[in-house]
């Protein structure tokens, strides 16, 4: 079974919705950011403090569904962060970088709560940051990638 990250597409009138306010959000706040996650010091963190949010999409089960995720430094090597895919899933959390790794645990509410596990890297000669997903929910586990961009 899949998690209601995807089940939600089904709806289009939450679909509309969701991708109007997912529009506004990432027209508001993209901001280009550099450096390494790690490599120097912590002002070498690309963005965090500013409220960066990258653009992407979580690929789970076969498909696709685009998303934003807004990433601030706690403080650090911590992070929090908030994802809202383009089906009106929203989730937040908390993670920690190691290098140039990130691992975020986010958690959402909804019918169907449920957590999902976000580990990638960022690559600085592309501007991205990518890697695997793990979700679970009522509806079951799912795994897939997952790519932001910060330009």
């Amino acid at each position: 079974m899949k998690p209601m990250l995807l089940m939600e597409r089904s709806h289009p009138r939450a679909l509309s919705l969701s991708a109007g306010l997912l529009l506004a959000t990432l027209m508001g706040g993209c901001q280009v950011v550099s450096g390494p996650w790690g490599r120097g010091q912590e002002s070498d963190l690309p963005g965090f403090g500013e409220g960066v949010v990258y653009q992407g999409v979580l690929s789970i089960d076969g498909g696709d569904v685009p998303a934003a995720l807004e990433l601030i430094r706690e403080g650090g090597r911590d992070v929090r962060g908030a994802l809202q895919t383009s089906s009106g899933l929203m989730a937040d959390g908390t993670g920690r970088i190691r290098g140039e790794t990130l691992r975020l645990e986010l958690t959402y509410g909804g019918d169907c709560p449920g957590r999902m596990l976000l580990e990638g890297e960022w690559d600085q000669s592309l501007g991205t940051f990518e890697g695997v997903l793990d979700a679970s929910d009522c509806t079951g586990q799912s795994e897939g990638t997952f790519r932001f961009s910060a330009s």
